[in-house]
């Protein structure tokens, strides 16, 4: 659509008033999303329905499907919103994350990863509890005693060549070159699994 026909479509479905000059390639700015959030919502179905959206787009833009663009919103996910429950989001997410694993490994010259990077960091937590770091010092919180930074600090790996910041590329790949067999949780669901239908305990033991 031109950016005028996208003006109408975000007040139609988001009731957002975006000029169309603020919209550039099929994008609409997360700030302007982040500004529609702080003005009073209506009191009509309809309005509660585009205010939905709006929250939607933006968790859909910023933790679910980031991507190197991370200002701006595609507005084709707004298509996707009017028919929300009919979609399987979470199969979704897994392809988009799973995509960009294979698009980062045939470029060589990329150092990050799109997708939802907040469920692998969950998912590689649950299965190798080794890397998961912890605090220095117990934090005590009141009131009238901000925790002060820098915060980066406060935390350590569980390996003893772990004191390095976690975000360093060198320091992620010796951590993950030196894990043993027997530190990863191949069953993750070992607690639970007996209390699981029969089904999905078929050839538990490959």
């Amino acid at each position: 659509m031109t950016p005028d026909q996208w003006s109408d479509f975000d007040g139609q479905y988001l009731g957002i008033d975006v000029p169309p000059i603020k919209i550039k390639s099929e994008h609409i700015l997360i700030s302007a999303l982040c500004a529609e959030l702080n003005e009073p919502v209506g009191e009509t179905d309809r309005s509660h329905q585009q205010r939905a959206r709006v929250y939607l787009l933006a968790a859909l833009s910023s933790f679910l499907f980031p991507d190197g663009n991370s200002t701006s919103s595609p507005l084709n996910y707004v298509r996707h919103l009017i028919n929300f429950e009919r979609l399987s989001w979470g199969s979704t997410v897994l392809a988009h994350v799973y995509r960009n694993f294979c698009c980062t490994a045939e470029k060589t010259d990329q150092s990050g990863i799109n997708g939802a990077m907040l469920l692998v960091q969950h998912w590689l937590y649950e299965r190798i509890p080794s890397l998961v770091p912890r605090l220095l010092h117990d934090i005590v919180l009141t009131s009238n005693a901000p925790l002060d930074g820098p915060y980066g600090v406060r935390w350590y790996g569980r390996r003893s060549f772990e004191l390095t910041p976690t975000h360093v590329l060198s320091t992620c790949r010796s951590a993950f070159s030196a894990i043993l067999s027997n530190e990863f949780l191949w069953l993750s669901y070992r607690t639970i699994i007996n209390r699981l239908p029969a089904e999905c305990r078929d050839d538990v033991n490959l």
